[in-house]
């Protein structure tokens, strides 16, 4: 029994299921040009991974003339990027 419980934990581990919420994801929040500091907007984007969301807040940021900063953060959002 010990030794079953423990195979389902290491199987468990190596695909990921031990997570809280397996649909975490990362956003890209952008503060803009007339917003105040602490303000952050944010669209429908989720990426699986923070690097992946680092890559398109700076592509964003330097396409999108009115931002002033960006930031990444946590969303319990299903990724869909």
């Amino acid at each position: 029994m010990l030794e079953q419980e423990y195979s389902r934990s290491v199987l468990r581990s190596a695909l990921n299921l031990e997570r809280e919420n397996p649909m975490d994801s990362y956003k890209v929040e952008v503060n803009t040009a007339g917003d105040p500091p602490d303000s952050w907007a944010s669209n429908a984007l989720r990426f699986k991974t923070e690097s992946d969301a680092q890559v398109y807040a700076l592509d964003l940021a330097l396409r999108w003339t009115a931002v002033r900063d960006w930031r990444v953060a946590e969303s319990d959002e299903e990724p869909n990027r």
